[in-house]
Formats: C-alpha cells, structure tokens, sequence
C-alpha cells in the first residue's frame, strides 16, 4: 500500500511538470524571451517526466488494476509541448545567417522537400516505405527515439497503425515498432507473389496505340524490377514472364515481334520490352490515327453491315441528338445497342418508338426518306428486328410459336391445351432477389433460361457446346450454359440445375389474355402462377430435369370430376373445374379447354 502512494505521488509530481510546461508553450510571450538553449533543455525535461509517467503508470496498473487515471489528456499535452518547441527551434534556425559554402553554385541549390509516403499495409509497398523511412527519419541521430516513433505514427494507416497504437510512448517502444512491422510486413515470399500476380493481372491489349503500349511497357518494368531486388535469379525467368507477356499483347503486335524477333538466339524479357517501346514510338511519330485502323475482314463486314443510301433525290437531315445519346437512357450510344431498350418487350419497343418519332427502319431521329434498306431478320419486312412482334400474325389465343421457340404450341381455334407455367425466384449475383415465369414441361430433356434474365440477374455464364434437336429434326447450337437455383414462392423448395442459354424460349405465354370468371377454383389452392390467364414473357424452362423433382404426390391432384367437398356450395351452371396439378411451386393449372367465346 505504501508503494502504491509512492507511485501516485510521484505521478503527480511528473504530471505537475508537464502541466507547467505546457502552461509555459501556451504563452507566445514567454517562448519568444526564452533563448534557444532553455527551451532545449525544457523539451528535455518535457520528454523525461513524460517517460517518468508513463513508468508509474504501468506500476501503478499492476498494483491497482482499477486505476482511472485519464492518461489521454496528458499525452496531448506532451505532444502540444513538442510540437512547439520544435516549431520555434526550427524557426530560429532558420533566421541565423549560415556560413556560406566554398562553392557559390552549391550553396544556392535547393533541394525540394522529402515527403515520406503513407504506408497503410500493401505489401508492395512495405519495402520502399521503409527504406525511405530509414533514410530520413531512423538514420538521423539529431532525432530521439521517442521523436522517430512519433514520426512512424503520423506515416502509417489503418492496420499498420493499429499494430503498434498501444505501445507506449518511449525509447523502447520505437524499436518494438519497428520489429513489429518487419515481422508482418516483410514477407518475402508473399511479396514477389504479389507482384507476379500483378504480371498475370495485367490487362490485354486490344489494339496497338501508343498510350497503351507505353503504359503496358511502364507497369512490366515496374513489377520486373520490384522482381530483381527481391529475387537475384528472375533473368532465369525470362521464358516464363515471356509467356505471359506475348499474350497481353494485341494480334498485329505479337505478330510484328514474332517477325522481327531474331531466332537464332533466346529471347528475353528485355527485348520485347524494347520493340514494344520501338513501336510506341514509330505509332506517335506516324500519328494516332495508325493504332485505329480497322482490319480488311472488319472493314468488310460494316460495309456489309451498313447499306449505300437511297438516291431519292430528297435530302435527309438526320439530328445532333442521335448521334450524341440514346434516347431511352441518355447514354453516349445509339438506341439499338442500348441493354434496356434490348430487354423491353416488342410491344412495348414500338410504342416507345411510336411515341418518340422513331424511324422504324433505322430506330433513329430524323425528317425525309430513311437512307437504309433494312428488313426484318423475322418476318423480312421493311422495320428494324427490334420492333418485330409475334403478336402480329396471331388469330386466336394460343398461336404457333416461331421457329426459333424451344416449347412448341398448338395453335388454337376453337380450343386449346393451356401449358403450366409457375412464378419462380431466382438471385442475381449480388444476391437480390428477382421473381420470373417458367414454362413446366416434361418433354424437353434439358432446362433453358433467356438472355432476358442473364443480363437481369447479371450472371455469367459458362461455355459450353451442344446440339438441341427440336421438331421435325429441326437443330441448334447452344454455346453458354449457367447453374442456377429455383426458388419457390410457395413451399422452402429450392431446386439446383444447369440451364441453356437462348436468345429467347418461347413466345409470350398465353398469346391472349382469357376470361377465367366461371373458373372454379378451391379457397384452399395456392396457384403456382396466379397470372396464369395473362400473356407473360417466359424467361425459364424447366424440363425433364426440374418437372419431375418439382411434382408432388398425385393424390394432392384435383380433377375436374372431382366431387367438391362436403358443405361446399354447388356450382353455378357452366362453371368449369380445370385439373390442378399439385407441385413444390403451387399449383399448376395442366389441362383447360378454353373456348374462343371466352376469349377477350
């Protein structure tokens, strides 16, 4: 116990003197009548009665572990004493006239000021922080210990600040620090991984242009010679680094070095590194138009792309706006490579053209005769592909889907087979949830999903290749494919799978909207998709795959001849019961006779 009042006195003591001292700094009336020499030996006594309290504090802690003594409010102050008294002392220094230099030219120049960069825990970087940091802070013996630990602080970020935040502020601990760091961020072997990994990571070129080949040759350098001072033996690396360099390269610069390169001997990293700086040069000599010149197979194709214009003798005044932005999104791209206007629905694409003023042929702006001749890839009619709508040649309610539709549909006149389809929930790659409708059908021997849906759900896919062999033989080439999990809306179900990917599955399902008021349908039943009488987009097709893990037992069927339950109400004459099909999404509605009078 005696020790302890020991202790505190003694605190107390110290404390006192860092009070006065900052009592003294605050005054700029008695720092400025104070010489260089006194307020020298203040900072000294500043920094040994801090030490001394920092000392009884840990004594004290371990005698007296419930202590409350606010220790921040005395660090601050020593800081503010510090800062200062170096503040002035540097201040001073400055003033005094210095002995000039034998040589005039030398004592006139100017070095700009060294900045020690900020270190927040890359490890790429840990290496020339710390060389840079020994030079100008470590390696100056005018500076203390506790100074160059207060100089590391300011220099350090996030988790490197937070490894050495606690240690205390004194001789000991600027050497602890130092130790610390080292030990965490001098990783050798995790260092050169890292800069292989920026090598691997490097962004391909696409084209031949001097800002990218400068910028390609620059990061290599960068990362070889990062390399070399870690590892004496990367010239033995060369056929590997080769490797991965040759492909980040475009086509017409890997073939010209392939060309130039000499074969009689190996080739090294350095050589690539100065044709590709050889041919930065000679395209910045030529000019910037070289590194834009379009290949003859290109060239070809937009010219077969774009048609001549019509002589019709009238002039065509096309505007500012289509060639600036896209008139759906504002964007800086024309109206027909824009995703959203790709994604609406055909209907909906021609009433926005409809009410925009949109060329049907071009899908641009403009007054007078259009210059194109584009026709339907569908139907070969005169408008743009994008406003084609299947919808047009349908007479009754459930019309034969077009040749590139995977579900097949009977055409109706006077009555039809309703397909199942089902509300389903699918997530997107950042986990968002998102609801679409899925065709349930039995005959196809794989699972299918829209480019519609890819693009909503921001998935990527993967490659694949196969042959879909459809009615009458009729194939084709499916080349993406993309695991997906089907939720349902109705039960805790989730079905995993893969799914194709195509352009389209089917038609809009139904192709018209019926009546479906003298449906009877129990209070009891949870529809697999309530809209099921409503022509919706269908985005997924569960096939052989999915239907039959999706059916429950067939005695949860309900009939149509199925009597109604006991103290139900009788029907009213002409209601129609359709089957319901019990599955883990509700119910599916698989057989309705649905007659041309029930049509709207």
């Amino acid at each position: 116990m005696e020790k302890l009042q020991e202790l505190v006195s003694r605190r107390r003591y110290t404390k006192g003197n860092i009070t006065r001292l900052y009592n003294f700094v605050s005054s700029d009336k008695d720092v400025a009548n104070s010489t260089t020499e006194a307020l020298l030996v203040k900072k000294n006594r500043a920094l040994e009665s801090f030490s001394s309290y920092e000392k009884c504090n840990v004594d004290i802690l371990q005698l007296d572990e419930k202590d409350d003594e606010d220790v921040s409010v005395v660090e601050e102050r020593f800081f503010h004493i510090l800062a200062t008294l170096d503040a002035e002392c540097n201040k001073r220094n400055s003033q005094e006239p210095k002995p000039s230099a034998p040589s005039a030219p030398i004592s006139k120049l100017k070095l700009p000021p060294i900045n020690v960069p900020i270190f927040s825990g890359k490890f790429t970087e840990y290496i020339p922080f710390i060389n840079l940091f020994n030079s100008v802070i470590n390696d100056n013996e005018s500076i203390d210990y506790v100074q160059k630990l207060y100089y590391l602080r300011a220099y350090l970020r996030d988790e490197p600040l937070q490894l050495i935040k606690n240690l205390p502020l004194t001789h000991e601990s600027y050497k602890k620090a130092l130790e610390l760091l080292d030990d965490r961020y001098n990783n050798r072997f995790r260092i050169i991984n890292e800069h292989i990994s920026t090598l691997l990571d490097l962004r391909p070129l696409t084209k031949s242009t001097e800002t990218g080949l400068r910028q390609f040759s620059s990061n290599v350098r960068q990362e070889i010679a990062a390399l070399t001072n870690l590892h004496p033996n990367v010239k033995y690396w060369d056929a590997i680094i080769l490797c991965i360099l040759c492909r980040k390269l475009d086509l017409l610069t890997s073939r010209a070095y392939q060309m130039e390169r000499d074969t009689t001997m190996d080739p090294t990293v350095e050589d690539l590194l100065k044709f590709i700086d050889k041919q930065a040069l000679a395209l910045e000599n030529v000019g910037p138009a070289c590194g834009q010149s379009q290949s003859p197979r290109h060239t070809s194709q937009q010219q077969h792309k774009e048609q001549r214009p019509a002589s019709t003798g009238k002039p065509v005044v096309y505007t500012a706006a289509q060639e600036a932005s896209c008139l759906l999104c504002k964007s800086n791209h024309k109206l027909y490579l824009c995703k959203s206007f790709q994604l609406m629905p055909a209907t909906k694409r021609v009433q926005f053209a409809e009410e925009k003023g949109i060329c049907n042929v071009c899908l641009g702006t403009h007054s007078g005769k259009c210059r194109f001749h584009f026709r339907c890839a569908e139907c070969k009619q005169k408008h743009h592909t994008l406003l084609h709508c299947d919808n047009d040649k349908v007479e009754g309610p459930q019309a034969a889907a077009s040749p590139a539709s995977l579900a097949a549909n009977k055409k109706m006149t006077t009555n039809s087979v309703l397909l199942p389809t089902a509300q389903v929930k699918l997530l997107a790659r950042d986990g968002t949830e998102m609801s679409f409708k899925a065709l349930l059908d039995s005959g196809s021997q794989l699972s299918f999903i829209s480019e519609r849906a890819i693009q909503l759900l921001d998935l990527k896919p993967l490659q694949s290749n196969i042959n879909i062999v459809g009615i009458v033989n009729t194939q084709a080439s499916v080349k993406r494919c993309v695991p997906v999990d089907i939720h349902s809306l109705v039960n805790p179900f989730k079905l995993s799978t893969t799914c194709h990917v195509v352009e389209r599955i089917t038609c809009e399902l139904p192709q018209r909207k019926f009546d479906i008021s003298d449906f009877v349908i129990p209070p009891y039943v949870r529809l697999a998709d309530k809209d099921f009488n409503i022509p919706s987009q269908i985005d997924l097709l569960m096939g052989a795959d999915c239907f039959f893990q999706a059916m429950l037992p067939p005695e949860s069927t309900i009939y149509e001849s199925a009597a109604p339950p006991s103290g139900a109400q009788p029907s009213a004459p002409g209601a129609r019961h359709p089957q319901l099909i019990n599955t883990q999404f509700g119910y599916v509605i698989g057989e309705a006779c649905l007659h041309k009078s029930a049509i709207r």
